[in-house]
This record gives C-alpha cells, sequence and structure tokens, in this order.
C-alpha cells in the first residue's frame, strides 16, 4: 500500500493507498463482488488489509465496530443512496434515451467516488488516533465484514497478499 502523505495533514494519504491496493490484481473484482454479494463496505475491508499493511496490526472485531460507528452516518446519508440510484439506473428508463441515462450514472458514479473519498478521510482520521491494541486477527476480520455471505480462503490469501504487496 502506498504511504504518500497529504500535504495538509502529513498523515498518510488514505485514498491514495486504497486506490493503489483496488489496482492491485483480482482485487476490484474480488471487492465488488463483496459489496455486491454481502454488503460489504469495501472502504472498510481496505482500512482493515491498512492497518495489517501499515501498522501490523489487524483490526479487532471491536475496532472494526469502532470505525463502522465513525463513518456510520456519511455512509448511510451519502455513499449508499448515491451508490443504488447508480445501480438503479443500470435498466433501462421509460422515455430517457439510453446515452443520456449512461451519462447520469457516470456522473453519479464519480460523486460516489467522491463520496468513498471523504470516507476514506474519516478513516485516516480514526486511524491517525488509533493505538493498535493487538489481537486482531486478519481472516476473522475479514469474515466479520463479509456478513453472512461466505468467504472463501482463496479470497482470504489473494487479500492478504495486497495487503501485505
Amino acid at each position: 500500500m502506498d504511504d504518500r502523505k497529504t500535504k495538509k495533514t502529513g498523515r498518510p494519504d488514505l485514498w491514495s493507498s486504497a486506490l493503489a491496493f483496488y489496482a492491485q490484481p483480482g482485487i476490484a473484482p474480488l471487492c465488488l463482488r463483496r459489496q455486491a454479494e454481502g454488503g460489504t463496505d469495501v472502504m472498510l475491508l481496505i482500512a482493515h488489509c491498512h492497518a495489517l499493511a501499515r501498522q501490523d496490526a489487524p483490526l479487532t472485531a471491536t475496532e472494526l465496530d469502532a470505525l463502522r460507528d465513525h463513518m456510520a452516518e456519511w455512509r448511510g446519508r451519502t455513499v449508499l443512496p448515491l451508490r443504488a440510484l447508480r445501480v438503479d439506473l443500470r435498466e433501462p428508463v421509460a422515455h430517457l434515451p439510453e446515452a443520456e441515462r449512461e451519462a447520469l450514472r457516470g456522473r453519479l458514479k464519480q460523486v460516489e467516488l467522491a463520496a468513498e473519498k471523504v470516507q476514506a478521510g474519516m478513516i485516516a482520521e480514526w486511524f491517525a488516533a488509533r493505538i493498535p491494541a493487538g489481537g486482531g486477527d486478519f481472516a476473522q476480520g475479514l469474515r466479520i465484514l463479509a456478513g453472512t455471505a461466505a468467504l472463501p480462503d482463496a479470497d482470504i490469501a489473494l487479500l492478504h497478499r495486497a495487503a501485505t504487496a
């Protein structure tokens, strides 16, 4: 994961790290599948991988809950509604030309990504105050994030490799 720092805070730029992590082979499809099948918060998943990569201390179940709570309002009011609208617009809309619908979906995707960038800032803020307590189990944390959807060992291995690359 990338360790570039923001000019304003001097803290690691989690958004750049998230983009670099997401761009690794196999990670984007895995994240999109986890998001679609189990409702996994991809930014929280990336934060868990970041904790392993940069602090050598995966998030504990308590920390995952605390971080989820830290950004719940923002995610609920912005990221999720934007995503739902963008996904809904995959289907044709009566009396709306396909090109216009796709253009609107593209703009919504950009706004959704901007909202996730804000979420990354919230995560970076939370990490700045984190004192790793240890005891976090990377695979168990991923299983917590997966919720009710099964998480294959191959996915855990891929995420671990990408986080520690």
